[in-house]
């Protein structure tokens, strides 16, 4: 007798072939038959699927889940818009392996927001993956090494220069130690501030040559994916860093080039662009004409022509304009950054801050430092995307006529004069202004320029994979889930969801049965993980059950953790993690590891 049977459903198979109507039955923790017509078998539980569409279980290529999953194993977020298994450990940002204590703890603890929530109890990669196999989680979880915890563990907190022949021979050694316990590949980051930004190119091509020798997989958050601004005096932190000047217009495209170049030289291995967007720097604001000749001849140099020659390249991208952003004070966006300079940093606490901004020579010293490009608030610096102020909308404030709007669109309220002065004089003006009337006053990135007017263009081609970038979240989620002054972002709950609604049925960008290859076959295809992404007899029982129809979701910045609505069932290894729609809080999941 089968354990479930969903009977009469339109089954999407994930390998991208048209839907077809169908019953599947669940045995343990596999598919045990599809039927498509005569006698169905007996069930213990049978769950009538008419009107419904069946799908593999989703597949995050691009998680961060793994960071917080001691802390919310069932990564509720993660079930809640159907994704059964997740790839972790992206962006370089992995907690293992980690042999080097001081490193380890301003690393994990400071750096990735874990202070007062996680215990670092293991050293090696082999340990930290026994560790979580030590308690039950909700998805599956495909452990990548990030390469940010290997050069930490190899290099301390000395990690801001090329490492010696000495320690490139202990990055590499670590990195064997982490594939030989299970590891799928490396990701890494050139962002800077990160121990990974300083990695020369000799140690990259080490690193890949490895991953290539053994079959393996290497996905990077490219050098510049964002606007960066050079730092003058050989300061390296995020937003600033050491090099060349010109990396301001041509970095984004430089990095990209680096990781292209660096992979072919490596022609077996398996790489994915974290974040792809276009490569070329163009200022806000331009046409959509514009936007997409950007973003078709990025997907034609970067994709499409080595894919033509026969490497295995793929990327990922945010589903929305608002990307990451959650919930952040005002204030401490604004003070963030000061803590990087020498006299600024006095007044970083908040009451200081909002204090000293009643003073006009304060405020000027203030507006020469946010335009000097040391400046950096969230994902934007203001030195290099002066339309800033149309990013950010205040989403608590006691004067609520500023609720949903812009800075800028407050600022043309309040001020007058031609758009050049409002953008360089007079928004900064009304934002200290507002900061005085209401220091609580609280606002969300709603506009990332990473994803910005490209989105759905992206998504059109073949190779590209929606992604979280998230955290594992709990069902009920406070907008104030990180200690670091800022909340969590409703991407976390819906991003599988934005991108069947915007990009598919509404976006009309691929069809529903493409869609889902994108983020089942696909998906496991990149990664290596063969049982899963596709519904069929002996294949693992990940599967969603849902209305198309009624799928759809809520951004409510000061409630990110709504429900998205049309997702009935979710099994997770053959079982019911999601039932009739409700989380059930049974934790099947497993510890996938490459044999």
């Amino acid at each position: 007798m089968l354990d479930y049977l969903i009977k009469n459903a339109t089954v999407i198979d994930g390998t991208g072939q048209p839907a077809f109507r169908a019953s599947v039955g669940i045995q343990d923790d596999r598919i045990a038959a599809v039927i498509s017509d005569g006698t169905l078998p007996e069930a213990k539980t049978v769950i009538d699927g008419e009107g419904l569409v069946l799908t593999p279980g989703f597949i995050d290529v691009h998680s961060h889940a793994d960071v917080s999953l001691p802390v919310y194993p069932g990564a509720d977020n993660s079930i809640m818009q159907g994704i059964t298994t997740f790839v972790g450990s992206n962006c370089g940002m992995g907690v293992a392996p980690a042999y080097n204590e001081e490193f380890s703890n301003f690393y994990v603890l400071k750096q990735l927001q874990m202070e007062g929530y996680l215990n670092i109890c293991w050293k090696s990669f082999g340990q930290w993956l026994d560790y979580v196999r030590s308690f039950p989680i909700g998805p599956n979880y495909v452990p990548l090494v990030g390469h940010n915890a290997i050069r930490g563990s190899a290099m301390g907190m000395d990690y801001n220069r090329a490492a010696t022949d000495e320690e490139l021979e202990k990055i590499n050694a670590l990195l064997t130690e982490a594939l030989d316990a299970g590891a799928f590949g490396m990701s890494y980051s050139s962002d800077p501030g990160y121990a990974g930004h300083c990695a020369d190119l000799r140690e990259l091509r080490t690193l890949f040559k490895q991953l290539e020798d053994r079959g393996s997989f290497v996905t990077a958050h490219t050098r510049h994916h964002q606007n960066q601004w050079p730092s003058d005096d050989g300061r390296n932190y995020y937003g600033v860093y050491v090099g060349e000047p010109g990396e301001v217009l041509c970095g984004r495209y430089h990095g990209l080039l680096e990781f292209l170049e660096l992979f072919k030289e490596t022609p077996k291995l398996t790489a994915c662009y974290s974040h792809l967007t276009n490569a070329f720097l163009m200022p806000m604001p331009h046409s959509q004409t514009v936007e997409d000749a950007m973003v078709d001849e990025t997907l034609r140099i970067f994709v499409d022509e080595p894919a033509e020659e026969g490497y295995r390249i793929y990327f990922n991208v945010l589903t929305h304009q608002n990307s990451l952003s959650g919930i952040r004070k005002v204030v401490y966006d604004l003070s963030c950054s000061l803590a990087y300079d020498r006299e600024l940093k006095a007044y970083k606490e908040a009451s200081v801050l909002v204090n000293s901004l009643k003073d006009p020579a304060f405020r000027e010293k203030l507006k020469t430092y946010i335009k000097s490009g040391k400046f950096k608030m969230n994902m934007i610096s203001p030195a290099t995307d002066p339309y800033w102020a149309d990013c950010f909308t205040f989403f608590t404030a006691k004067d609520t006529s500023l609720l949903n709007k812009t800075l800028m669109e407050v600022t043309k309220e309040r001020t007058t004069g031609l758009t050049a002065e409002r953008v360089y004089q007079n928004c900064l003006e009304v934002l200290f202004d507002l900061i005085i009337e209401d220091s609580d006053l609280e606002w969300a990135l709603t506009c990332d320029k990473r994803e910005y007017m490209a989105t759905n263009r992206l998504l059109r081609n073949r190779r590209g994979m929606p992604m979280t970038d998230s955290p594992a979240f709990p069902e009920k989620s406070d907008k104030w889930l990180s200690p670091m002054g800022y909340g969590n972002p409703p991407l976390s709950y819906t991003t599988m969801i934005r991108y069947l609604v915007d990009v598919c049925r509404e976006g009309k960008a691929m069809s529903l049965e493409e869609a889902i290859r994108r983020i089942t076959t696909q998906a496991a295809e990149m990664v290596n993980i063969p049982e899963r992404g596709r519904i069929a007899e002996g294949m693992k029982a990940d599967l969603v059950l849902m209305d198309w129809d009624q799928l759809n979701y809520v951004i409510d910045f000061n409630n990110p953790s709504a429900q998205p609505t049309g997702i009935h069932y979710v099994f997770v290894n053959g079982k019911a993690a999601l039932e009739e729609g409700k989380l059930t809080h049974v934790l099947s999941g497993e510890v996938i590891t490459k044999q």
